[in-house]
């Protein structure tokens, strides 16, 4: 399954779906085997690891208590710090993000933020390519990473067909790839009004990313600063408060 697909899983499973893309996911689920069987694997492993956090936080007050039987108070110990509060503070650096902490000791440009945050979305579930030329053309060039041969197909068939926002967000990231940021910038923003699609949701990201790309880093802070606002934002709060942290290390180091 592509990342795209288990994306879409993914929020599905934490009901950040709108009601539109909840019901066509649940469909996939129904009607596909890989998505069912994905889905399945994702469900397993969310109660898996809910699970294993309790089992660690008991094994760590177990090991704490031994310690505290091996090591009475009054006793001189080398460890300045039981296991336990050791191990608390290693979860709370992971839970925080340590990347977030270390994120001072590292230069930064615009152009390194985009190479580390950027990752091209591969397709998902495309529908209906079946005997449609410039969809299937612009597909096959796009996973084939031939950009400027896809462009051509995506407009084509978007000029028939202007509500299909899966292939307005695919034209847009191949423009993106393509170093058509002008472009891209307007097909995202086209996107951004169809609030009702799942693409949509996607698009202030990629947009973010395209002026970052384009060193236009306050533009990239605005789109960014707003999609805090929104209840599930894309691809994740954490993702994006890393982004807006390292671009303010940007300007601070200017």
């Amino acid at each position: 399954m592509s990342e795209q697909v288990m994306l879409q899983l993914e929020a599905y499973l934490k009901g950040e779906l709108g009601k539109e893309d909840e019901a066509w996911v649940a469909q996939q689920i129904a009607s596909q085997e890989s998505w069912a069987s994905s889905y399945e694997i994702m469900r397993f492993v969310q109660d898996q690891g809910k699970a294993e956090t309790e089992a660690f936080k008991r094994q760590l007050e177990s090991l704490h208590t031994a310690y505290l039987r091996k090591h009475p108070k009054g006793k001189m110990v080398r460890l300045a710090f039981p296991p336990f509060r050791v191990a608390a503070i290693i979860v709370l650096l992971l839970s925080i993000g340590l990347g977030g902490i270390l994120l001072g000791l590292k230069g930064h440009s615009p152009e390194s933020l985009y190479a580390e945050y950027y990752q091209k979305p591969d397709f998902s579930y495309v529908r209906g390519t079946e005997g449609l030329q410039d969809k299937t053309q612009a597909i096959m060039a796009y996973e084939q990473g031939s950009y400027a041969e896809a462009l051509p197909h995506f407009e084509n068939w978007l000029r028939a067909h202007p509500d299909d926002t899966e292939m307005m967000f695919y034209a847009a990231v191949a423009y993106l790839e393509a170093g058509a940021y002008d472009e891209a910038i307007a097909h995202f923003q086209q996107l951004i009004q169809r609030k009702a699609s799942l693409h949509a949701q996607q698009a202030p990201w990629f947009l973010a990313l395209t002026h970052l790309k384009k060193g236009q880093t306050q533009l990239a802070k605005d789109l960014l600063q707003k999609q805090l606002q929104e209840r599930a934002p894309y691809p994740d709060k954490k993702k994006i408060q890393d982004l807006l942290a390292a671009l303010e290390s940007v300007e601070q180091g200017n």
